[in-house]
C-alpha cells in the first residue's frame, strides 16, 4: 500500500483529471484511451493524488475497480475544480484578447451625429462580452484623463496630440452653416463665410476645443475675414439651440443637421475647404488588449 502523507495537498489540475476519468470509466485502460494517454502514466498520476490526499481513492481488485467512501465524497468537488479551472483560463483567455471586460471610452459631443453609433455598432457586434464606459468629454478632457489613465481610448477633434498619446483619423466631413429659420443668408442653396463672419457667430471656447477651434477660425481668415464672435457655448446642442433663438449663426460640421430643432437651418458653404475631422485616440505604449481590440474594430471611414 502506498505510503501516504500529511500536510496541506499538493494536486494538479492533470490529476484531478485522472481521477474522474477513472471515476467515470471504472477501469484504467478506458480512462487513459479517454484521456488520449497510455495506462500507466494515468496509474502513476492517481497514486500520486492518493499520497497527497492521505487515503485510497480507489479499490482494485479482480471485478475490477470501484470508488472508495474517499474517492465518492471527492468525485463532485473535483468536477467543480475542473469546471472552475476551464471556466478561469477561457476567461483569462478573452481578456488577454481582448475579448471581455470593461473599456471606458470618452467622446466630442458631436461624434454622436456622426461616426460614434456606428462605430460602437460594429465593436459591440464583434465584442458583446465588452463592458464599454462611455463618458462625454472636451477634447481637453480627452487628452487629459488619457495621459492620467483614467480613460483608455477617446474619440475626439484634435490634430496633434501629446508625445504620449497616438491617434488616427476616422472620419472626415464638410463644416455648413447654422443658421436662424428666415435668415437672410438662408435664401441661397448655399452660403459663403465672409457674410457669416460679421453675422454673430456663436462659437464654443477654444479651450473646449483648441485644433478644432483654430481650423475654423483659419478657414475665415483664409477668405479673408476674421469672424466675430457674439457668444461662446461648449457644447453644440447649447450652439444649435442659441442660434433657433435669433441669437446668432454658427459654423459646424455637417452631421449636426441630424438635430432636428425648430428654427435652425442648414446650408453648405461654398467656400470652405476646412474639414471637421475625428479621431481615434489612445496611449502610446499603454494600449491594452481591449484598446487593441476596439481599434481594430474601429478602421477609418474618411
Amino acid at each position: 500500500m502506498a505510503q501516504f502523507q500529511k500536510g496541506i495537498p499538493d494536486i494538479s489540475l492533470r490529476q484531478l483529471e485522472c481521477f474522474v476519468a477513472v471515476a467515470d470509466e471504472l477501469q484504467f485502460v478506458r480512462a487513459a484511451r479517454r484521456l488520449g494517454m497510455a495506462q500507466p502514466p494515468v496509474s502513476r498520476l492517481i497514486e500520486r493524488l492518493e499520497r497527497s490526499v492521505g487515503a485510497p481513492l480507489f479499490e482494485r481488485g479482480r471485478r475490477g475497480v470501484r470508488l472508495t467512501p474517499v474517492g465518492s465524497a471527492m468525485l463532485a468537488p473535483a468536477r467543480r475544480a475542473l469546471i472552475e479551472a476551464r471556466r478561469a483560463a477561457d476567461a483569462a483567455r478573452r481578456i488577454a484578447a481582448g475579448e471581455s471586460g470593461e473599456l471606458s471610452v470618452g467622446f466630442s459631443s458631436s461624434a454622436v451625429y456622426s461616426i460614434l453609433p456606428r462605430l460602437l455598432r460594429a465593436y459591440r457586434e464583434r465584442y458583446p462580452r465588452v463592458h464599454l464606459t462611455l463618458r462625454e468629454l472636451t477634447t481637453a478632457q480627452q487628452l487629459g484623463e488619457l495621459e492620467a489613465g483614467t480613460l483608455e481610448v477617446a474619440i475626439g477633434r484634435v490634430s496633434e496630440t501629446p508625445a504620449s498619446l497616438t491617434s488616427r483619423l476616422v472620419h472626415r466631413e464638410p463644416f455648413v452653416a447654422v443658421l436662424p429659420l428666415g435668415h437672410p443668408l438662408a435664401a441661397g442653396a448655399t452660403v459663403s463665410l465672409k457674410p457669416l463672419s460679421t453675422a454673430g457667430l456663436i462659437m464654443f471656447p477654444r479651450e473646449v476645443a483648441p485644433a478644432f477651434h483654430d481650423r475654423i477660425f483659419s478657414a475665415f481668415r483664409a477668405v479673408g475675414t476674421p469672424p466675430q464672435v457674439r457668444e461662446e457655448a461648449a457644447e453644440w446642442h447649447t450652439i444649435v439651440g442659441l442660434v433657433g433663438s435669433g441669437l446668432g449663426v454658427a459654423v459646424a460640421p455637417a452631421s449636426l443637421r441630424q438635430l432636428s430643432w425648430a428654427g435652425v437651418e442648414f446650408r453648405p458653404l461654398r467656400d470652405c475647404a476646412a474639414r471637421a475631422e475625428l479621431f481615434v485616440v489612445w496611449p502610446r505604449d499603454a494600449a491594452s488588449p481591449l484598446v487593441k481590440a476596439f481599434l481594430e474594430a474601429s478602421p477609418a471611414t474618411v
